[in-house]
Formats: structure tokens, sequence, C-alpha cells
């Protein structure tokens, strides 16, 4: 009977999809940032909906940040990337007579397939 213990392979695994997950919510965070860098109003048009907002005050830009999510094991494996002001998700969302504003969603569907090529190089990097 062969025995094999795959614990090892799975510490190896663990650690590179926390490094691939790192590097994938930093990317999506300048992304975000990127998106929302354009100049609004006053210098220029406000932002219409279904676009990114535009940067007015640099408050939301600033805002942006990526943390761990520490209640999801193994942690380090989750990430949230978001700004906790509570005008990026009626930014984000629409409310009223405003439509949605997305640059969170947007961002995650337009970078999924390469948010996904970070976290499996980074994998197979480790092991």
């Amino acid at each position: 009977m062969l025995k094999w213990d795959a614990r090892p392979l799975m510490r190896k695994i663990t650690a590179g999809a926390i490094q691939g997950v790192e590097e994938a919510a930093a990317g999506l965070e300048d992304a975000i940032r990127e998106d929302i860098s354009i100049q609004g109003a006053p210098i220029d048009r406000r932002s219409y909906s279904g676009e990114p907002p535009r940067r007015e005050f640099g408050d939301l830009m600033d805002s942006l940040h990526h943390e761990v999510v520490s209640n999801k094991r193994p942690v380090g494996t989750w990430q949230r990337v978001g700004s906790p002001l509570p005008k990026a998700y009626k930014l984000e969302m629409g409310i009223g007579i405003s439509g949605p504003r997305p640059f969170l969603r947007r961002n995650l569907v337009r970078h999924g397939r390469q948010i996904a090529e970070i976290i499996l190089g980074a994998i197979r990097g480790s092991t």
C-alpha cells in the first residue's frame, strides 16, 4: 500500500494562492484607481450613467484599498478591494434618479482573466 502525505504540497499551493491573490488584488486596485482618475467637474463634465465616476475631489480614489478577508479560510486567499466611503456604494449601484456609475464590477469583469492568470501563475511558481 502506498501512503502519500499531501500536506506539504497543499502548503505550497496555499502559499502560492495567497501570493497570487495579493498580487491580483493590488493590480485590481490599481486598475480601478486608473479608471476613476479622469478629471470631472468643475474642469470637465461629470460622468454619465454607466460610465465610471470621474474625479472631483479625489476622496474616492484616495479611499481605495485592498485587504485580507480574515474570516475566510485559508486566511489570505480572500481579499476585498474597494472603498469604505458610503458614496462608493451609491456610485456603484446608483440611487434615486442617479444611475449607476460602476467602477468596481466593471474592472473585475474587465480584468477577470488577468486576475485568474496572476493567481494560477503564482500557484504554479510555488510548486
